[in-house]
């Protein structure tokens, strides 16, 4: 997992999240992960609370 911040007046962080996010994977033989970004823009509706999270029940987390 990559984690980047996109702050105001930045340019979009993709480019610069998926080049590390590439030599993670590869280095730990994986084809997939994931790139968190965060816009900190100011032009963003209100943020909501996402729903709770779950367990899955294919891990005996219910559901």
């Amino acid at each position: 997992m990559e984690l980047k911040v996109w702050q105001p007046g930045r340019p979009d962080p993709l480019a610069q999240g998926l080049e590390p996010l590439d030599r993670y994977l590869a280095g730990l033989g994986l084809d997939q992960g994931w790139l968190v970004i965060f816009d900190q823009g100011p032009d963003l509706p209100p943020w909501r609370r996402a729903p709770p999270l779950v367990g899955s029940p294919a891990l005996g987390g219910g559901g």
